[in-house]
């Protein structure tokens, strides 16, 4: 499963990291050695061959969504840092539960941090489940929002997804957006929010 994310998202950043080339008028990359300068994010990058060209590279950005549980936040924490291990100039930004575990876990990793106000669904068939449940719709609409505002200014090549409630709102937004997109699923049965995404990411 991992290894197949990983596939995933690379080929997802390769195609990225020649877009933005092509973007920045770059008609050639042979015709370019030496240091790329990543002028969308003003990063110099000093070499890589993530793209299989030989040549330097834009510095790659990718941003991680978990959150709620350890077997959310453990799984993005092992993801961010075997691409890290890949993509050594790679940068990273976890988007997680405003209040959560992954707002002490995933920083004492080294990794930033944004964070999200979003609630879980209740099951309960009663009018404060009800009220739970209008509450979170109200959440997934307003996280949603500021989601792609994060996103929007972290301008990431890939968006990950390992579990927990936030997820959703932020593949929603990066979906949106146009962002390659992926989940990580490390449970036999696949959770609620990897459920719903299964058709959009």
């Amino acid at each position: 499963c991992m290894a197949k994310l990983m596939s995933r998202v690379l080929a997802a950043v390769q195609s990225r990291g020649l877009q933005r080339l092509f973007h920045h008028g770059v008609n050639a990359l042979a015709a370019h050695p030496g240091p790329a300068i990543g002028e969308e994010h003003g990063v110099p990058v000093d070499g890589g061959d993530i793209l299989g060209t030989g040549k330097a590279h834009f510095a790659l950005f990718h941003a991680l969504a978990c959150g709620g549980t350890a077997g959310h936040i453990n799984p993005a924490l092992g993801v961010a840092g075997r691409l890290k291990e890949l993509l050594p100039d790679a940068e990273f930004l976890f988007i997680g539960a405003k209040g959560m575990m992954e707002t002490e876990l995933v920083p004492r990793e080294g990794f930033p941090i944004k964070t999200i106000d979003i609630s879980n669904i209740s099951r309960s068939i009663s009018l404060s489940g009800l009220k739970h449940n209008i509450g979170t719709v109200k959440k997934v609409l307003s996280g949603t929002r500021k989601a792609k505002n994060i996103i929007r200014d972290f301008a990431p090549d890939a968006v990950i997804g390992t579990g927990g409630y936030v997820c959703y709102p932020v593949l929603k937004a990066a979906v949106k957006l146009g962002i390659p997109t992926a989940v990580h699923e490390s449970n036999a049965f696949p959770g609620l929010t990897t459920r719903m995404l299964a058709d959009m990411v």
